[in-house]
């Protein structure tokens, strides 16, 4: 299993760091945002490469703090704005994607078991709130390719509603009263800091 993990947004506005700054790298309870997904990540033996992936302004940072921080993990950091970059990125197996953007209780252990009982599209919500954590089979990955040529780049949670749609099985592993929070907004941040882990 192959994990991404998207990174290309930016801190609430209006926030205390920096008007510029990476959501994945804003500080929840004295670590990156980022880390709490890595460490999960690099537990599950299933997951044989991870690479961030993010923009121009933001690579630098994220480069350098997944270098210093992880420097026994192999680790890419890739530019999304970048082509070449882009299409070094060669998938020939199931798909962890995670978005940099928020901070949940979900064990990626316990997704990993839900997901591998069905082997289908996989997705995560805390009761009706959705995580916007996918697992794509690598069975499916010729879908990805469909719905990018129908549709153009957008985000995959849209791919998971455009399968739906075309009738594709899509699972979704609920964490019942677990919390998820978007921080992209001062709110969610703000709740962020204020839930445990």
């Amino acid at each position: 299993m192959h994990c991404i993990i998207l990174a290309a947004d930016f801190a609430p506005r209006p926030h205390p760091f920096a008007k510029n700054f990476p959501n994945a790298l804003l500080p929840i309870k004295g670590k990156a945002l980022l880390d709490y997904l890595i460490e999960d990540v690099i537990k599950q033996k299933e997951i044989s490469h991870i690479t961030v992936i993010t923009n121009a302004p933001s690579f630098p940072l994220f480069h350098k703090h997944v270098h210093n921080a992880y420097p026994e993990t192999a680790i890419t950091v890739l530019n999304n704005e970048i082509a070449d970059e882009a299409n070094t990125l060669t998938i020939d197996e199931d798909i962890l994607v995670l978005t940099s953007d928020t901070y949940s209780s979900l064990k990626l252990q316990d997704f990993i078991r839900f997901y591998r009982q069905f082997k289908s599209l996989t997705t995560a919500a805390s009761f009706s709130t959705p995580i916007p954590f996918y697992i794509i089979p690598q069975s499916r990955l010729s879908l990805v390719d469909s719905y990018l040529k129908e549709n153009g780049p957008a985000a995959l949670g849209k791919l998971f509603a455009w399968a739906i749609l075309k009738n594709e099985p899509v699972y979704t592993y609920n964490i019942g009263s677990g919390f998820a929070h978007d921080i992209r907004t001062q709110q969610g941040y703000d709740k962020a800091i204020s839930s445990g882990k």
